[in-house]
């Protein structure tokens, strides 16, 4: 069912998915996330459900590249996440992701004091992104140009995760580097979207720091999701 929501441009449809009432906040109807939000279901759930199994119920999840919240509200409403830290620095989706944060009833359990900043190997101001609005998922950041700011995960976090996802549209090694310090004290499974161009740079990142592969998904032809854990 869709209802009015704060303005006319915001759409809220309430399904109710494996026995739980869920909400989707959409307000760009053809974006490829926003679309199966519209249409009542998560986007990418074959990746959901790998995900899944590196996450234990009521466990922690940073999740980094949050968007709209689509991997939030699925770990909060179906796996009782106890803990998540959104992370996303695009403007553009940083209001539909807090609503529908509040609408889902996450507020209690979800850690917003990072969204707005972006994750990196260096600490960064005046960073750029560009995205399409039909694609808003797939913006990609510019280390200059703009007025985001980037900084290495590890600097603001000190709690550990049971899981840490990563969709980052091809700045996944940056993020990594920048979060060495807490893999290396929490050593947490990890989901991570790797860009074709970046496949050899991550597995010998895994090589060194002792991770080994768990089971890989490819849906798009540009880059392979990969979910990993600690050897």
């Amino acid at each position: 069912m869709k209802i009015n929501f704060q303005s006319p441009e915001v759409r809220v449809v309430r399904t109710n998915i494996l026995g739980q009432e869920i909400f989707f906040a959409v307000d760009q109807p053809r974006d490829l996330v926003q679309s199966h939000h519209l249409a009542g279901r998560f986007y990418e759930p074959d990746e959901l459900l790998i995900m899944s199994k590196g996450f234990p119920v009521g466990g922690r999840l940073l999740d980094i590249g949050a968007n709209v919240g689509n991997h939030t509200i699925f770990f909060g409403k179906l796996m009782n996440a106890t803990r998540i830290t959104p992370i996303e620095v695009n403007p553009r989706v940083i209001d539909l992701l807090r609503t529908n944060i509040t609408i889902n009833g996450l507020l209690p359990v979800c850690d917003l004091s990072h969204v707005g900043v972006g994750f990196y190997s260096e600490t960064i101001g005046g960073a750029g992104i560009a995205f399409r609005e039909r694609n808003i998922g797939g913006a990609r950041i510019a280390t200059e140009g703009g007025e985001l700011s980037l900084v290495r995960g590890e600097d603001v976090l000190d709690e550990p995760f049971d899981l840490v996802k990563i969709d980052v549209e091809g700045a996944e090694i940056h993020v990594l580097d920048g979060l060495a310090g807490l893999i290396a004290s929490c050593r947490p499974n990890l989901f991570v979207e790797v860009d074709k161009e970046n496949t050899e740079a991550f597995l010998n990142w895994m090589v060194a720091n002792d991770y080994q592969e768990v089971e890989r998904f490819q849906r798009y032809r540009t880059n392979t999701n990969f979910l990993v854990a600690p050897v």
